[in-house]
């Protein structure tokens, strides 16, 4: 245990950007399952097999709904940013090293 958390560490003191996309693409996956959550209580059940396109688009059907049931806007908002953005430090953690 302890030496998983001193790699840990120097991950992040060696290459910070990559320790950041990875949370960034945590927070989208966990975004994306409380939005998928809410749509089910509300009897939406997209299957990801089925409708790909559909289910990513649950975001904005999210959007749509949410003043029905008082839900905040915010996890929809956040999700294709945060996804983006982490993806974007993982690529310049890994492409861009720090000596």
């Amino acid at each position: 245990m302890r030496d998983n958390i001193h790699m840990l560490l120097q991950v992040a003191r060696h290459d910070p950007a990559l320790l950041l996309g990875f949370l960034l693409v945590g927070f989208y996956a966990a975004l994306f399952i409380h939005i998928e959550l809410k749509m089910r209580e509300a009897g939406y059940k997209p299957n990801p097999f089925t409708h790909p396109i559909e289910y990513h688009g649950l975001p904005f059907e999210y959007l749509r709904i949410r003043h029905k049931y008082g839900w905040s806007p915010w996890p929809a908002y956040l999700t294709w940013p945060c996804l983006v953005a982490g993806c974007v430090l993982i690529i310049l953690g890994v492409v861009w090293l720090p000596n």
